[in-house]
């Protein structure tokens, strides 16, 4: 604004050293907790000690608790207990680091975690850099069981984050390989119904059949109440007019589940009478929602 020139001064390779060196300088500070002056007690019991005025340039939550016009100017201890200690202290490691693309980190849950703490206060390029990373895992692990973690913890979470939608059309498009994971049975109900409710998934409804009876009798003591819930929460979500006679006979008619019940008179007779062909995937049968579905993906 001056009219200086910079480069041509020599002050700009100065200024671009120092900028090279500032992240080291501060992050050594937190490595060794010089001059630290909070400390967040978090709900694990262990503690973070940070730097006020770091925080507050990363993050305009921080800003407001430690330098708005209501702040307590000597608080010096902070309780962090509506966000998880792991993703907190990610949170802050980021502030000091700038750099989360690097970490080695085998939880699915975790980087949840993160995600939460970076929305709640409000560190926009953490939340972009672990969007990202999550997207990473969702085209890597795809047809994988652990996508199926990750669709639990993205219902779970109480914030709007485009990337939810990311595992739940990876789900779409590889329910009849994420069935046979160890992880389906897993999923929360929430996440499974979710899934159930969806107009095109990449499986037979015979397919569709087994993982709901799957589910149930994982998640209740008894093939009884196994029974009683599958009647309540699936049956109304399996459509047999799309069910192969192939499909009804091995997937179905083979055991007793549904034996002892009037939906198995019904589904017989609605699946002689449709008599859909072998191999059909649930939204096959409205082409125009498929090109849709791919389109939008």
């Amino acid at each position: 604004d001056n009219g200086m020139d910079v480069q041509q001064s020599g002050d700009w390779d100065d200024w671009r050293q120092g900028e090279c060196l500032l992240p080291a300088l501060v992050g050594k500070f937190y490595d060794q907790q010089s001059y630290t002056d909070v400390s967040f007690q978090l709900a694990d019991g262990s503690s973070v000690q940070a730097h006020k005025l770091m925080l507050a340039i990363t993050s305009p939550v921080f800003e407001g608790m430690f330098f708005g016009p209501l702040a307590d100017r000597n608080l010096r201890e902070v309780r962090v207990e509506d966000v998880k200690p792991t993703g907190f202290k990610r949170l802050i490691h980021f502030i000091y680091n700038s750099r989360c693309l690097s970490w080695k980190i085998e939880d699915p849950e975790e980087w949840w975690h993160i995600l939460e703490a970076a929305n709640k206060y409000m560190n926009t390029r953490l939340v972009e850099q672990v969007e990202r990373r999550l997207r990473e895992i969702a085209k890597r692990d795809s047809g994988k069981g652990v996508i199926l973690r990750h669709l639990t913890m993205a219902n779970r979470c109480g914030f709007d984050t485009g990337v939810k939608t990311v595992f739940m059309n990876s789900v779409i498009k590889n329910t009849s390989k994420l069935i046979t994971t160890d992880q389906w049975s897993q999923l929360d109900e929430v996440a499974i119904m979710r899934i159930y409710d969806q107009e095109f998934l990449a499986a037979t409804e015979g397919e569709l059949y087994m993982g709901a009876k799957q589910w149930c009798l994982r998640n209740t003591s008894t093939e009884a109440d196994a029974l009683k819930m599958f009647l309540d929460k699936f049956v109304h979500r399996i459509i047999p007019e799309y069910m192969s006679q192939r499909d009804f006979l091995c997937c179905v008619a083979n055991d007793a589940f549904l034996a002892q019940v009037d939906v198995f008179r019904d589904w017989t007779i609605k699946i002689m009478v449709r008599n859909a062909a072998d191999n059909t995937i649930r939204g096959s049968y409205r082409p125009m929602r498929i090109l849709q579905f791919y389109f939008n993906a």
